[in-house]
């Protein structure tokens, strides 16, 4: 599948071009390995996904923006703004996969602001070690399936790199 990222085109309107990056959480991920290739790579995945002409809408209100994310497949949304910068978020689903199959939603996940590669590093090991933790625990019928999910969503929102700005979906 790659490391897929919708990537968000500011237009001068405050609308946004919506483009879908095989590859684009693939810098993220770097980053989260400690990659030095910084912002530069983000913008020039946000010109390849421009170029390569995988624009999936256009003329999006930021709701519509969100709504477009898919938290089973992306991995990273991108919003490039008409300064010429670029916003990464790590997206976090907040399901459990479990023997049995999966629980918690597909459209349950947090939009972490990437601030610095250690943190994003750091967030991503952390998430990953709390689901396993929790999927092994209701496996074994120590938790209750609601119980891991709460516990999931608290770990991410109390996580120090998880700052304040951090996105809950699905919206209200």
């Amino acid at each position: 599948m790659g490391h897929r990222a919708l990537v968000a085109v500011e237009g001068s309107d405050s609308r946004y071009a919506l483009y879908r990056s095989q590859w684009g959480a693939q810098s993220l991920v770097a980053a989260s390995r400690g990659d030095d290739s910084g912002s530069s790579s983000l913008v020039g995945i946000v010109a390849d996904a421009v170029v390569d002409g995988r624009r999936i809408a256009r003329d999006c209100a930021v709701r519509a923006v969100l709504d477009a994310l898919d938290p089973s497949s992306d991995e990273a949304l991108l919003v490039a703004r008409r300064a010429g910068t670029v916003e990464p978020f790590i997206v976090v689903p907040l399901g459990l996969v479990l023997r049995n199959g999966t629980v918690g939603g597909d459209r349950a996940a947090a939009l972490v602001p990437v601030r610095d590669r250690a943190s994003a590093r750091r967030l991503l090991a952390a998430v990953a070690s709390t689901r396993a933790s929790l999927g092994a625990a209701v496996d074994a019928g120590a938790l209750s399936a609601s119980a891991a999910l709460s516990a999931l969503r608290a770990s991410v929102a109390c996580h120090p790199d998880a700052p304040p700005e951090t996105l809950w979906l699905p919206l209200p």
